[in-house]
C-alpha cells in the first residue's frame, strides 16, 4: 500500500515532496562498472590496497599488488557468487575439467589465494590505539564510506523499513551473535534501513554488544541512529515489535517522521482490556498515537502502533483487517527482501577473520544494489572485464 492509498488528509509529518530515485550525478551511468563504482569507489579500493600491501610486506618484504589485481579479485568473488559456488574448492574452480575458463584466464589460483589471505581494511600500525575507542575499527572506515556512498547516490521513496540482518559466520570476534530463530544460527548482526520499493540499503550499522553510553532502549537507539539522515522530510518507517514503542513514536514525530509497527502485548502502554482474546478485535486511540488491535486467529493477537493513520478504518469485506495492519503487512519486508537478494549471489566464503566476513556482506549488498543504476546483461563480473 502506498501513501496515496491512505484515507483523509495527510498529517503535517507525512507531507513528502522529494523526488525519489538515483540522484542527478548517478543518472548518466550506463555501464555496470560505473554503477558499481558509485558504491565501492576508487577511494575505498586505494585504502584497501594500501592496507593489504602494508600487511603483506610484514610476511613477504617484496610483495606488491597492482590496482587491476584488486579489481579482478573482486570480480572473481562476484563471479563465484553468480555461479553459486561459494563452497566449491578453489582447486576445482581453476580446474580444466570442472572449473570455469574465466578464472584461469584472469588470475592464477595461487595469486587469488595470496590476496584473500593478505587482504586488510585498516592500518595495522595504528590499530592498537584505535581499538581502545572503537572495537569495530578494523572495518569502521570502509563500512562508513560505503554507507556514505549509498546515501549520496539515491533518494528513497516515502516508505522505509528497519530490521535486523544476521550475516552467517563463525568468525572469531567478541560480537558474534547466536540467534536460534534464524536459519543460520551464528553470525554478525547488522541493523539495516532499506527503502521498500527498490529494497535499496540506506544505512547499515553493526551490533557490537552492550553500549554503556546508550540512555534509551536498544530499539529506540537503533531506529533514531539509522533514520538520522532522513529526519524532517515526511518519511514513514515500518518496523517489528522489537523496535516499536510509544517513546520512539513520539521522538520520531518530533522529527517530522511517522511510524508504523507492531507492539508487544506486554508493553505498559497497551490497555489491559485489549490484551484479552475477544471477538471485539479493534480499538482506537484518538490522540496522535493510534493503536489498533486485530485478532488474526483465536490464539494470535496483533497490536499495531501508527502515527501515519488517523483512524481505525477497516476493509469492507474479507477479514476486515484494519488499514494500519494492511499497511504494515505490505511495508515490513524491505530488509528481508534485500537480505534475500544478497543471499542469491553471495560472495561469502569460509574464513575465520571477521573483517573479511563484514567485507563479504558489503560486496553482497553492493552487488544487489548495482542493477538499480545500470542494467546487467550477464552478471556483476562484467564490471571488471575491462581490467583483464
Amino acid at each position: 500500500m502506498t501513501q496515496t492509498a491512505l484515507t483523509g488528509r495527510f498529517q503535517s509529518q507525512n507531507v513528502f515532496t522529494a523526488k525519489p530515485g538515483p540522484t542527478a550525478y548517478t543518472r548518466t551511468v550506463t555501464r555496470p562498472v560505473d554503477a558499481f563504482r558509485l558504491l565501492i569507489d576508487e577511494g575505498m579500493l586505494r585504502h584497501i590496497k594500501r592496507c593489504t600491501v602494508e600487511y603483506a610486506q610484514t610476511k613477504e618484504s617484496t610483495w606488491e599488488m597492482a590496482d587491476a589485481e584488486l579489481d579482478i579479485f573482486l570480480g572473481l568473488l562476484h563471479l563465484r557468487g553468480v555461479m553459486n559456488a561459494k563452497n566449491f574448492p578453489l582447486d576445482l574452480l581453476w580446474s580444466d575439467q570442472y572449473g570455469c575458463q574465466a578464472f584461469r584466464q584472469t588470475m592464477p589460483r595461487n595469486r587469488f589465494r595470496q590476496i584473500k589471505s593478505f587482504i586488510r581494511f585498516d592500518c595495522r600500525s595504528t590499530r592498537s590505539e584505535r581499538i581502545k575507542e572503537d572495537k569495530f575499527c578494523m572495518m569502521s572506515w570502509v563500512l562508513s564510506r560505503f554507507v556514505e556512498n549509498c546515501q549520496k547516490a539515491f533518494i528513497p521513496d516515502v516508505s522505509l523499513t528497519v530490521d535486523e540482518q544476521l550475516f552467517p559466520t563463525k568468525a572469531r570476534c567478541r560480537f558474534t551473535q547466536y540467534m536460534p530463530n534464524k536459519p543460520d544460527k551464528f553470525g554478525i548482526k547488522f541493523w539495516i534501513l532499506a527503502e521498500l520499493s527498490s529494497k535499496y540499503c540506506l544505512n547499515l550499522k553493526p551490533y557490537l554488544g552492550k553500549d554503556e553510553e546508550r540512555v534509551t532502549s536498544l530499539g529506540t537507539h537503533v531506529v533514531m541512529t539509522l533514520m538520522e539522515p532522513y529526519f524532517g522530510r515526511g518519511y514513514n518507517v515500518t518496523m517489528d515489535n522489537f523496535f516499536t514503542s510509544v517513546e520512539l513514536a513520539q521522538k520520531l514525530l518530533d522529527k517530522r517522521t511517522s511510524l508504523v509497527g507492531t507492539l508487544r502485548l506486554n508493553r505498559r502502554e497497551i490497555p489491559v482490556s485489549s490484551k484479552l482474546t475477544t471477538r471485539d478485535s479493534i480499538f482506537y486511540s484518538c490522540d496522535s498515537l493510534n493503536r489498533v488491535k486485530y485478532q488474526a486467529k483465536p490464539t494470535k493477537t496483533v497490536v499495531v502502533l501508527s502515527t501515519l493513520h488517523k483512524g481505525a478504518a477497516c476493509q469492507t469485506d474479507g477479514k476486515r483487517k484494519p488499514e494500519a495492519v494492511l499497511y504494515y503487512n505490505e511495508n515490513k519486508c524491505g530488509v528481508d527482501m534485500l537480505d534475500s537478494m544478497c543471499r542469491q549471489t553471495t560472495t561469502k566464503a569460509g574464513r575465520r577473520r571477521w573483517p573479511l566476513a563484514v567485507f563479504w556482506n558489503i560486496l553482497d549488498i553492493a552487488g544487489a544494489l548495482t542493477p538499480i543504476f545500470a542494467s546487467l546483461s550477464l552478471c556483476i563480473f562484467q564490471c571488471f572485464k575491462s581490467k583483464v
